[in-house]
């Protein structure tokens, strides 16, 4: 837990996010209608399954990395969801994909602007990876804190072996190769999942229970869907 970032792992900045989240971004149109399509079609209705599995309709769910906002349109017909984003274009998208009674916070997931036991879940999708393991640290303790007694974190966490990551990394390799000043299609992901166990490990230390894991077909094998419980 205590692993230096080196400095070529240096989590994005609030300015990466913003670039990768700007509409004006031409030079990963494609990338972006592909990445769009994933979120819509695939992703969300994994999110819509985990939920009905695990989260009680009318729970108030904070969405903590919500990005712009296309996978949890999917819950807001039975659930309460804050979206929370620390890129300003990234809020800017979400209030444009939700309704006006939709809330988006802008604010970082270390020092959420939250109560103590306010939530009774809260999640991500591609999030933590991009993030070393000190800051990943940082941020269950604060999920943990802003978490109900009998809360639960979902985390969408895409490991080593996830199928978007290698192929990714072999289209990055071949671009790089015709074109050395391409610029990276996403932000940086440091922290992709190398095992369950390690996983385990980190949440156990943070007092989180009845860890479980899905890795299934229909999220195209991409992420490891994690759902685990709290001790308070």
């Amino acid at each position: 837990m205590g692993t230096r970032v080196q400095p070529e792992q240096v989590a994005p900045s609030a300015a990466d996010w913003d670039k990768y989240w700007s509409e004006e971004r031409k030079s990963e149109a494609v990338y972006g209608v592909v990445a769009d399509f994933y979120r819509r079609r695939i992703i969300s209705k994994s999110l819509r399954r985990v939920f009905n599995q695990y989260i009680s309709p009318e729970s108030h769910c904070l969405h903590a990395g919500s990005g712009s906002g296309e996978v949890d349109r999917v819950l807001e017909d039975l659930w309460s969801v804050v979206g929370l984003d620390f890129s300003h274009e990234a809020t800017l998208q979400y209030r444009r994909r939700h309704s006006a009674e939709s809330l988006i916070i802008q604010a970082d997931n270390f020092n959420l602007p939250f109560s103590d036991n306010e939530f009774d879940c809260v999640f991500n999708l591609g999030v933590m990876e991009h993030f070393g393991p000190d800051e990943i640290s940082a941020m269950l303790t604060e999920f943990r804190r802003v978490l109900k007694p009998s809360g639960v974190i979902i985390l969408f966490w895409p490991p080593v072996y996830g199928l978007s990551v290698v192929v990714l990394r072999l289209i990055h390799k071949l671009i790089m190769t015709l074109n050395s000043s391409f610029a990276p299609l996403h932000p940086t992901e440091i922290s992709l999942i190398r095992s369950r166990a390690q996983v385990r490990r980190m949440m156990e230390l943070l007092n989180y229970k009845d860890i479980r894991f899905k890795f299934e077909v229909r999220d195209l094998f991409t992420h490891e869907i994690i759902i685990a419980n709290i001790e308070k």
